[in-house]
């Protein structure tokens, strides 16, 4: 949503618990003056009062990117906190957190299936977010190591992990190819690694390095086809053969998907997990290279469905 008075324009952003029902309002304005902010902040309240907290954004910059870096909490404790997985989590402005809250358990719980974990393993979570994955995976693995460049959503990790008592999980915060070039070097072993990228992809330097590692499994998480195109492409450059495989899916809320999911085993090629969808969406091919429109008017399997905004589609 766009707002705009009296010079101030910007956004506002509504992020929500879905379990908890917590509510946060993130004003994204363009200045750090905010005329009459107690007055609006007042009637704001009294005409949802199930607001749980009002976040400032600055974002002064002219681009694509919504939020800013300078923050002020106006009303409340300045983040929500969530049930996923039977786990608590906290949530900031800045940090992402999935939308489609049904569909991502049923992700997750599938991700763990695909892996086939002995308990032994010692797991990386490349571009982790709050820590949902990793967390989620702890329980069924030795250690896991969570890597995030945006540092609010790395003390957000931090603070979940502490408040589901989760000691077998840390988090750095770094660029996940910086620091996936760096354990490569460090010729350091992963059995594990789970790439959850953004809308952008990985990039050369983070494949590159985790070839060069030859963890036994890697799991491929994305909600962008075109950009997991391309890098199953690298993959394949690299040795490894994307492949289709037979898989059950769980039930898709017509609201739509999560995103798609991929797994890379040290046999070289790739499983892609088959959902089941009861509306258009992308739909693209195990061999990686056709992009087509499918309207799927009961259930279909196929290598791989892609909700466009992991949340409501039309597509």
């Amino acid at each position: 949503m766009r707002i705009s008075a009296k010079g101030l324009s910007g956004h506002v952003v509504v992020r929500y618990g879905a379990v908890s029902k917590q509510i946060m309002i993130v004003l994204v304005l363009n200045s750090n003056v905010f005329p009459a902010r107690r007055n609006f902040i007042q009637e704001l309240r009294k005409r949802f009062p199930q607001i749980t907290t009002i976040v400032q954004n600055v974002n002064t910059r002219k681009t694509s990117v919504v939020l800013g870096d300078e923050e002020r909490v106006l009303y409340g404790p300045g983040y929500i906190e969530d049930v996923l997985c039977g786990m608590t989590f906290r949530i900031s402005a800045k940090s992402f957190y999935q939308i489609n809250h049904e569909q991502t358990e049923v992700l997750y719980q599938r991700s763990v299936e695909l892996l086939e974990l002995s308990g032994k393993e010692t797991v990386l979570d490349a571009y982790c977010g709050i820590g949902t994955i990793g967390m989620y995976v702890s329980r069924f693995v030795k250690q896991v190591i969570g890597v995030e460049i945006n540092r609010d959503a790395v003390e957000d990790a931090k603070i979940n992990a502490k408040i589901n008592q989760i000691s077998n999980i840390r988090f750095v915060c770094e660029d996940a190819g910086r620091y996936m070039t760096r354990l490569a070097a460090e010729k350091k072993r992963l059995d594990v690694v789970i790439m959850d990228p953004p809308r952008s992809g990985s990039s050369e330097d983070f494949i590159k390095s985790l070839v060069r590692m030859k963890p036994k499994q890697v799991l491929y998480i994305s909600c962008n086809p075109q950009t997991q195109i391309r890098d199953c492409q690298m993959f394949e450059r690299m040795g490894y053969r994307v492949q289709g495989k037979a898989g059950s899916g769980g039930y898709v809320p017509a609201y739509g998907s999560c995103g798609d999911l991929c797994v890379a085993t040290k046999t070289n090629y790739v499983e892609i997990l088959n959902f089941r969808h009861f509306f258009k969406h992308i739909v693209f091919t195990s061999g990686g290279d056709k992009i087509r429109n499918k309207e799927i008017k009961n259930y279909i399997n196929v290598s791989v469905v892609v909700d466009i905004e992991c949340g409501n589609t039309t597509n």
